[in-house]
Parts: C-alpha cells; sequence; structure tokens
C-alpha cells in the first residue's frame, strides 16, 4: 500500500512539474525576447528596423538571409497601439504575437509600393490575451536591388501608442 502511495505521489508531482513547464516556458521565453528587443529599440511601441541578415546574425534563431525584419515589442497597457507595415509589392508577412507566443493575426502581402497595412492593437481591431505582445514584419528580398528597396520600405515601417 505504501508503495501505490509513493507512486501515486510521484506520478502527481511529475504531471504538476510538467503542466507547469508546459505553461510557464513559452512565457519565459517570450517575456526574454520582448525585453531583449525592448531595450535595443529603446522602449516599447517602437519598431526596431533590424539590418541585413549575414553570417553574424542571431537574433532570430535562424534568420533567413533573403527576409529583411522589423519588429516591434507592442505594450497596449495605456492605450491602443498603431501598427503600420510599409508598402512592398513583392511577399510581406506582418504577424502578431501574444505574449505566450500565441499567433494573434497575420497579414500577408503584397502591397503596392504606395499601400501599407495599418491596424491597431488594444482596445478596437485587435486584442492581445494581455497587454503586452511582437510584431514581425519580413518581406522578401532575395537580390541585392531587391534588399536595398526593402530597407528603404522598412524606413516607414513603424508602431506607436495611439495619442
Amino acid at each position: 500500500m505504501r508503495r501505490l502511495g509513493l507512486i501515486a505521489a510521484f506520478l502527481t508531482l511529475a504531471i504538476a512539474a510538467h503542466a507547469a513547464t508546459v505553461w510557464a516556458l513559452p512565457r519565459v521565453v517570450m517575456n526574454t525576447t520582448m525585453t531583449r528587443l525592448e531595450t535595443t529599440a529603446g522602449g516599447p511601441n517602437r519598431p526596431l528596423r533590424a539590418p541585413p541578415v549575414d553570417e553574424t546574425s542571431r537574433r532570430v534563431v535562424r534568420p533567413a538571409p533573403d527576409l529583411i525584419y522589423t519588429a516591434c515589442v507592442i505594450d497596449s497597457g495605456d492605450g491602443p497601439v498603431t501598427v503600420t507595415a510599409a508598402g512592398w509589392a513583392v511577399y510581406t508577412s506582418v504577424s502578431l504575437f501574444s505574449g505566450n507566443t500565441d499567433n494573434v493575426a497575420v497579414f500577408n502581402g503584397p502591397w503596392p509600393d504606395d499601400g501599407a497595412v495599418t491596424f491597431e492593437v488594444g482596445e478596437g481591431e485587435m486584442e492581445l490575451p494581455g497587454d503586452r505582445g511582437i510584431v514581425l514584419i519580413r518581406r522578401i528580398a532575395g537580390t541585392e536591388a531587391m534588399q536595398a528597396n526593402a530597407l528603404a520600405a522598412q524606413e516607414n515601417d513603424d508602431c506607436r501608442r495611439v495619442e
């Protein structure tokens, strides 16, 4: 009988540890990522325009050398945040991730060079499960000429709290 009690206690502890890990790990990873991005960008709701990927780039686990990245930590705790992804006439992806790594929304382009995708996060069009998340804008730029144009478009990416 004592052995059965020990097995039950071990299984209960193992299940609880597993559940805690599955719940906590995504939040810890995302919080670490948001803190690093926020520090590099100079605060929340500010775009971080990454330079072209090369052999030294490792901010993204396996960054693609044919993509140009813009990231923004969203903090809608003090009010809604407007996100703008500038137009790009080739493949573009705009993804919104919540603080626990859930993908909340995705917009895929292309959009005309003079167009843009703009959306509001918090109290409106789109809401995060919490106040914080990450927007990731990716543009394909497989040639040097495309890369120069994508970097120019990237300058018009923005995220800011709605005043």
